[in-house]
C-alpha cells in the first residue's frame, strides 16, 4: 500500500494499478472479498480498462456466486478480443448460473478453433451432463478418456466409463476392459468382457461374443463356465473345435508342468490316456507327473503299463528297466509279485537278452541337455539321475548329474560369493550341447575373447538391470546368438515396462530355433498385455497366427490372419497366407467379420438402441 501511495503520487499510474491489483489478489486469497473489491475497483479508477483489474474483480463476484457481474467483467476484456482462455471460463459460469445453450455457444467457438483442446472438450461433456444429453457428453468425453489413461487418472477414466454404459453399451466396456488389463484388474476386466458378450449374444452377433469369451478365458483360465459358453455358440454356429492331436496335448501338458499346474497337466494327459491308451510318450509322462506329485500307487501303475507296453514291442531290456523302477517306487506293491527285481535289468537274461543301452535313451538325454540350455537343472536332474539308476557305470552321465548339482549348489549357496558362481553351461560336458542347433561359428581367439566378455558381463550384472538384459539380448539376437539371447529376455520380461517388447523378441526368438509352440506361447502372453489396438497388436497378431501356422494349427492361425486382414488388407503378406491357408485345409470356420463394422456410435434421440433388448441383471457362469 506504501508503495503504490508513492507511484500515485510521482504519476507512476500503471505501476500503482498493478500494487492495487496485487493487494486485491491478496485479499481475495484470504476470503476477504469486501476488501478485494475496494482494492480492484481502486486499480480501475486511475486505470480503467485495467485487464488485470477485470479479470480479479470477476474471480472475486464468481467467489461471491454473483455469475452475472463475474461474466460482465470478462466479456468487459473481451471487447478487445475473444480469447480461448476467456471463452471457456464465459462457458463454465453460464453453466454454473444454467445458462446451458450459451454455456454450449461460447465453449463451442473454441472446439471450433482448437479441435485438440481437451479442457474444452471436457468442459462441453460436463455442460451435455447437466443438461442431461448424455450422448452429446459421450462424443465429447470418448476424445478426453484417452488422456485421462495417459496421465494414469484411473479412478476418474473408470467412473466416467461406467456413467456411459448406458448411452454406449459397447465402446465404454471396450474402453473399460482394455483400463482393467492395463491397471491388471483383471476379475473386472473378465466381468465386463461377459457382459459384453451377452450384449452381442442378444444382438444377434455370436462370432463378437465368442471372442469376449475367448479373451476372458485368456484373462482368467479358472473363471468357471467361459468355455462352455464358448462351446455351446460355436455350436449354435456350426463351428466345431478340432480334437487336440496327441502331440498337442503333450505339449500342452509339458508347459503346465513347467509352471507347476500338475492339475491342469493331469486333466489333459489322463483324458488323452483314454483316446490313445498305448501311447508310450504319453504313459512316460504320467509316470514322471505321479512321481512329481508323491502318488507312488499310480506311478507304479504307469510303470506295469509300460512294461506291458515294452513288452508287445518286444523291447525287454526297457521292460526290465522300467520294472525296476517300479520295484524302487514301491517294492511292496503287491502287482510286482513274481516280476524280476530292478538290478535284474542290468544282467543278460536268461533267454540271452541284451542289457540296454544309451543308444535306447538318447532322447531321454537330449531332453536333459535341452533343460541345462535353458536354465532348468532341476528338470536336467531329475533325468540325469533316473538314467544313472539304469546306469550305474556310465562316468558320462554321473559327470553331467554332477555338475548340475553343482550348479545348483553354486546357485543357492550363501556362503560362495556371488563373482565366483558359474554359470550353469560351465558345469557340463561339450557333449552335452552336441544336438542342440548350432550357433554362428567363430574364430577360436574372437570366440574366447568374447565367451570372456560373456562371463564378464554375466558378473557384474545384476538381476535387476532389466534395460540392460533388453539390450544385450537385442545384441544378441543380431549376432545370431539365439540360446544366448533368449536367456537375456528371459530376465528382461520380468520388468512390467519391458513385458511386451521382450516376450515378443523372445518369441521371434523360438521362430528361428524352430520352437514354435513356444513361440505362440509368449506372443500370446505378450498380446494379453497390450493395451491399444496399433499397429503394434496387430504386428503381434500376425507373429502369433504366423507360429500357429508352423506349429500346424492351421485353424487358429487363420482366424487372426482374418482379423489382421481386416484391419489392414495390405499388411505384409496376409492375403497370401488366407488363400494358402483355404488351399491347404478346403473349407476353414468363417470368419468374424472385422472389428471395424461393429456399431459403437451412440443412437440418436428418440430411437431404440437393440443392444439393450436382451439384459441380464448378472453373469452367473463367473
Amino acid at each position: 500500500m506504501k508503495i503504490s501511495e508513492l507511484f500515485s503520487k510521482e504519476g507512476f499510474v500503471a505501476e500503482a494499478a498493478r500494487e492495487y491489483v496485487e493487494i486485491g489478489n491478496i485479499y481475495d486469497s484470504q476470503g476477504d472479498y469486501a476488501a478485494a473489491n475496494k482494492f480492484l475497483t481502486k486499480a480501475l479508477e486511475i486505470k480503467p480498462g485495467n485487464r488485470d483489474a477485470l479479470l480479479s474483480l470477476s474471480k472475486v463476484f464468481e467467489h461471491l456466486g454473483r455469475f452475472d457481474e463475474a461474466i460482465e467483467y470478462i466479456k468487459k476484456v473481451m471487447e478487445a478480443g475473444e480469447e480461448n482462455e476467456l471463452l471457456l471460463r464465459v462457458g463454465r459460469l453460464l453453466a454454473e448460473k444454467g445458462d446451458f445453450d450459451e454455456a454450449v455457444s461460447h465453449v463451442t467457438k473454441v472446439v471450433e478453433a482448437d479441435a485438440a483442446n481437451l479442457q474444452a472438450k471436457r468442459l462441453l461433456g460436463d455442460i451435455y451432463v447437466k443438461k442431461g444429453e448424455m450422448p452429446m457428453a459421450w462424443a465429447q468425453y470418448n476424445t478426453v478418456l484417452d488422456e485421462m489413461i495417459f496421465k494414469e487418472n484411473y479412478t476418474e477414466a473408470v467412473s466416467l466409463l461406467n456413467m456411459f454404459k448406458e448411452v454406449d453399451p459397447i465402446e465404454s466396456r471396450r474402453k473399460l476392459i482394455s483400463l482393467y488389463k492395463q491397471i491388471r484388474e483383471e476379475a473386472s476386466a473378465v466381468l465386463e468382457l461377459a457382459f459384453l458378450a451377452e450384449i452381442y449374444e442378444g444382438s444377434g452377433m455370436q462370432f463378437e461374443a465368442i471372442k469376449c469369451y475367448q479373451e476372458a478365458l485368456s484373462v482368467q483360465p479358472e473363471a468357471a463356465g467361459l468355455k462352455e459358453k464358448i462351446a455351446s455358440l460355436e455350436k449354435e454356429l456350426g463351428i466345431e473345435a478340432p480334437e487336440k492331436t496327441p502331440e498337442e496335448v503333450l505339449t500342452e501338458a509339458d508347459i503346465f508342468l513347467r509352471y507347476g499346474l500338475y492339475d491342469e497337466a493331469r486333466n489333459l494327459l489322463e483324458g488323452l490316456k483314454v483316446r490313445t491308451p498305448e501311447n508310450l510318450d504319453l504313459h512316460l509322462k504320467l509316470k514322471a507327473l505321479y512321481m512329481d506329485t508323491n502318488d507312488r500307487e499310480l506311478a507304479v501303475t504307469e510303470c506295469i503299463v509300460l512294461a506291458e507296453l515294452y513288452r508287445r514291442a518286444g523291447e525287454d531290456a526297457k521292460r526290465e528297466a522300467v520294472l525296476g523302477e517300479a520295484y524302487d517306487i514301491n517294492p511292496e506293491d503287491p502287482r510286482l509279485a513274481g516280476k524280476a527285481p530292478a538290478g535284474a535289468a542290468q544282467q543278460p537274461t536268461a533267454l540271452g537278452e541284451a542289457p540296454p543301452s544309451m543308444e535306447d535313451y538318447a532322447e531321454e538325454v537330449s531332453e536333459a541337455d535341452f533343460y541345462v540350455k535353458q536354465g532348468l537343472p532341476e528338470e536336467a536332474a531329475e533325468i540325469y539321475g533316473r538314467l544313472l539308476d539304469i546306469f550305474p557305470d556310465n562316468e558320462e552321465l554321473r559327470t553331467k548329474l554332477e555338475g548340475v548339482e553343482g550348479a545348483m549348489q553354486a546357485g543357492v549357496s550363501a556362503e560362495k560369493p556371488a563373482e565366483e558362481t558359474l554359470s550353469l553351461e560351465e558345469f557340463i560336458t561339450p557333449e552335452a550341447h552336441a544336438e542342440e542347433l548350432k550357433e554362428p561359428e567363430l574364430d577360436s581367439e574372437v570366440l574366447e575373447i568374447f565367451e570372456e566378455f560373456k562371463k564378464g558381463l554375466s558378473k557384474e550384472l545384476e538381476a535387476e538391470d532389466s534395460e540392460t538384459h533388453y539390450n544385450l539380448g537385442i545384441a544378441y539376437k543380431e549376432m545370431g546368438l539365439m540360446d544366448d539371447a533368449i536367456r537375456e529376455f528371459q530376465i528382461a520380461k520380468h520388468d512390467p515396462k519391458l513385458f511386451v517388447n521382450a516376450e515378443s523378441t523372445l518369441g521371434m526368438c523360438y521362430m528361428q530355433k524352430g520352437l514354435y509352440s513356444l513361440a505362440a506361447e509368449v506372443f500370446s502372453n505378450a498380446l494379453m498385455k497390450v493395451a491399444t489396438r496399433d499397429d503394434s497388436y496387430w504386428s503381434l497378431n500376425y507373429d502369433l497366427a504366423e507360429a500357429y501356422e508352423k506349429a500346424g494349427k492351421s485353424s487358429e492361425a487363420f482366424q487372426l490372419y482374418t482379423g489382421v486382414y481386416g484391419w489392414n488388407s495390405a499388411f505384409r503378406d496376409v492375403a497370401s497366407k488366407i488363400n494358402s491357408l483355404k488351399s491347404e485345409a478346403g473349407e476353414m470356420p468363417p470368419p468374424p467379420p472385422p472389428e471395424k463394422q461393429v456399431e459403437t456410435r451412440p443412437p440418436q434421440a428418440g430411437t431404440q438402441r437393440p443392444l439393450e433388448q436382451k439384459r441380464k441383471s448378472r453373469v452367473s457362469y463367473i
